[in-house]
């Protein structure tokens, strides 16, 4: 098994699947009988991922530059997303109207429609002119792999609908529609707030909680209870298994005595499928319902099978289907709970079945232990967080939420006959997410802990194994001593006079990250939306969550246009900031003019550099904040969206000073970066922030032109993703984060 596996995670790993064949050479070794088993399943697990990854990739849309305008007909396939003038879903292609091989072969793509009032449902049949692109995501540290999930879930395309050529709403009555009328009629019956928690608890659709919603839940370390993934899919099991029984028991009064081995099986493996297909079969919901398929299967055909082997034959068959799961922080959650339980229940004594009721509490309370105990590493090194208080919230928030799933069938069936019996829900729900929110407020409820290191990491791993062995509770006490260093571990940073400036790769905007051994400065916060959200949240803050630190010592936000500010309202609500400096008013915030001045970080210099002497009648671009970085061997210049005209003022005022790296001025845009300032600045790397596709047409061609006629070499987050330039006393070095992190799905 674990050789099976290992070829399965080798080649989730690789950067290309050519590689894969390499290790053929592997059935050399053949010749050693001691290794013939073990290499031969290695070679197995190797085969079927490639395969499978091959697979994938064949139906993929190619990355090209260009966007390509197809005419395609097809079957909406999912929920629609409506988001203020926008509405998003996944289209089943039909047909193609195009001859080329690689536009035959798309399966399943994700579309965007803007600005229209026609409102699409599952089913619905399409007929439109797409601008199409390869399933192509943001590229940034510590942040979610878009590009894997595409992969995974069989995107292969993604765009958004130019002409609607036709558009005729669904007629045939499957689930998917059946989906979309409980969504609809959630949000007739129920208050908002209850209607999008209902949402995602039975039809999987978590889009309508906000941002603060989840908030909470991740401050709690209850998350898990809002996704549909194993707690839900074994709650409705159970369920399903008791209903059998109930229904078995006059079957055999009546001489079916056979029906009470497989009676309850089927109920619970019906009810759980049932609920797997209204829960819209999303990954964790395909992952959850395999293991459940194993465990019961079991039960069915009296296999002499224990928990573990059952585990175990989960494992293999979800990463047979799924190898890219191999993964993902869910998978291992799920298991590694489920194998928590098993240890648990294999620790318990046997008791009478009077004292099992009164000892049902302190049994509740020890798993829950048990559960965080285990965990918690699986947490700080996905998460990079652990809760405490989690420990009581799931005491108290996963029966609640368990009991309202099982009375889901006869409260809603209740609300179909008597609306009024919706305050009911109403009030449940309310009083959880006034739980949720009461308990999230609570001071030092989370830690944020920074990535450990290899050799912390190892005694946290020996301090965990000793806590869950059935040993005295003094020699367990004393093996959490190894597990605390993970708590006050330091943060990596650069040494005392370098510096690593992060160009984060957020789309159509700009966010730059410079960290000293003593302190960080953020240089703009990423693109805000017309509904409130930002890129911030996926594209920097997950950076700075790993490094486990509350407070930003300096904040400068070069101008107020939304791509350069628009993450200010949630870099405010998750960190401290200690000085706030911009170019224009900020909503709500006291902000300092960045107009000159100079300081030290860490022996790291920071100046301001000011092109005009008055503002008043200036664009909002040619207020932006300009700063350079320096340490004395590599030195860095961010303009913001500083005009050609600004630059020139730059210029004649004698500031510009020569730099190793250039932050091109408004993401590469024409009337930006002019000839002269190339010239005087004479940087050794120029760095475009520009997001791919933008329609802009960012960075522009005389932009590159400019560049390449005067030798520079020049980088793009938009092709090469998220990019760190290092400054060290004696090298400036510039690495891109797509191909430092490259795999074998990485688009480009």
């Amino acid at each position: 098994m674990i050789a099976y596996i290992g070829g399965i995670l080798t080649v989730a790993l690789l950067p290309s699947l050519t590689y894969a064949a390499l290790l053929a050479l592997l059935l050399l070794l053949l010749r050693f009988k001691r290794l013939r088993q073990s290499l031969l399943f290695y070679l197995l697990g190797v085969a079927v991922a490639a395969i499978w990854g091959a697979w994938q990739l064949h139906h993929r849309l190619p990355s090209s530059p260009q966007a390509q305008d197809l005419q395609i007909s097809g079957l909406v396939d999912s929920l629609v997303q409506h988001d203020d003038q926008r509405q998003v879903f996944e289209l089943a292609v039909l047909t193609v109207e195009s001859d080329l091989p690689t536009h035959q072969r798309l399966r399943r793509i994700r579309l965007s429609v803007y600005h229209t009032d026609i409102r699409f449902g599952f089913g619905d049949e399409i007929k439109a002119v797409i601008r199409l692109r390869a399933p192509r995501g943001l590229h940034n540290p510590e942040a979610r792999d878009t590009e894997r999930y595409y992969l995974a879930s069989g995107l292969d395309a993604r765009g958004y609908i130019r002409t609607l050529v036709k558009h005729k709403p669904a007629e045939s009555f499957g689930v998917g529609v059946v989906r979309m009328r409980v969504k609809n009629w959630l949000h007739e019956q129920f208050e908002p707030q209850a209607a999008n928690t209902l949402s995602a608890l039975i039809i999987g659709d978590r889009t309508g909680l906000d941002d603060q919603h989840w908030e909470w839940l991740r401050r709690t370390g209850t998350a898990h209870l809002l996704v549909v993934s194993g707690l839900h899919i074994a709650v409705m099991a159970t369920l399903g298994w008791l209903f059998g029984r109930l229904i078995a028991v006059p079957l055999q009064l009546c001489g079916w005595m056979g029906c009470s081995r497989w009676l309850p099986t089927a109920a619970a493996l019906l009810l759980a499928t049932l609920y797997a297909a209204l829960a819209g079969w999303g990954l964790p919901v395909q992952r959850a319902w395999l293991m459940l398929v194993v465990f019961l299967l079991g039960n069915w055909q009296l296999l002499s099978l224990s928990g573990w082997q059952r585990l175990k034959l989960s494992l293999l068959v979800i990463v047979s289907v799924q190898p890219l799961a191999i993964l993902e922080p869910g998978l291992w959650l799920s298991f590694g709970a489920v194998a928590l339980i098993l240890w648990q229940l294999q620790q318990r004594r046997q008791q009478p079945l009077s004292c099992v009721w009164l000892r049902l509490p302190g049994e509740w309370w020890r798993l829950q232990l048990t559960l965080f105990a285990g965990m918690s590493l699986v947490m700080v090194m996905n998460f990079n967080q652990l809760s405490p208080a989690g420990i009581v919230m799931n005491l108290i928030a996963v029966p609640w939420i368990s009991a309202t799933i099982w009375a889901l069938p006869v409260l809603l069936l209740l609300v179909l006959q008597w609306p009024d019996a919706a305050t009911l829900l109403n009030w449940n729900l309310e009083m959880i997410w006034g739980l949720l929110q009461w308990a999230a407020q609570i001071p030092g409820l989370l830690l944020q802990v920074g990535r450990p290191s290899l050799t912390l990491l190892v005694l946290a791993i020996l301090g965990s194994a000793i806590i869950l062995l059935p040993l005295p509770f003094r020699i367990r006490a004393i093996a959490l001593l190894p597990c605390l260093p993970l708590l006050v571990q330091p943060v990596s940073q650069p040494s005392r006079g370098h510096f690593n400036a992060w160009v984060f790769d957020v789309g159509q905007g700009q966010a730059i990250l410079i960290e000293t051994a003593e302190g960080r400065l953020l240089y703009d916060t990423g693109p805000g939306f017309g509904n409130g959200r930002s890129a911030f949240a996926y594209t920097v803050e997950p950076y700075l969550r790993s490094q486990a630190r509350p407070e930003l010592e300096w904040v400068v936000v070069s101008h107020a246009d939304a791509d350069h500010s628009g993450g200010f309202a949630a870099l405010r609500q998750g960190y401290a900031i200690g000085t706030l400096l911009g170019g224009e008013e900020l909503p709500n915030a006291q902000v300092q003019e960045c107009r000159s001045g100079s300081w030290q970080i860490g022996n790291i210099s920071f100046t301001l550099l000011d092109p005009f002497g008055d503002y008043a009648d200036l664009s909002s671009n040619d207020r932006s904040c300009v700063l350079r970085v320096s340490n004395g061997r590599c030195s860095l210049l961010l303009t913001g969206d500083l005009s050609q005209s600004g630059e020139y003022r730059l210029l004649s005022s004698g500031k510009v000073e020569p730099v190793t790296w250039l932050v091109a001025g408004h993401h590469g845009s024409r009337d930006s970066t002019a000839g002269a300032l190339l010239d005087y600045a004479m940087p050794e790397h120029v760095v475009i922030s520009a997001g791919n596709g933008n329609r802009f047409g960012h960075p522009h061609a005389d932009v590159i032109e400019r560049i390449e006629n005067r030798d520079i070499p020049w980088s793009s987050t938009a092709r090469q993703g998220a990019l760190l330039l290092k400054a060290d006393s004696d090298s400036c070095s510039v690495i891109s984060h797509r191909e430092l992190k490259k795999r074998y799905w990485t688009a480009g």
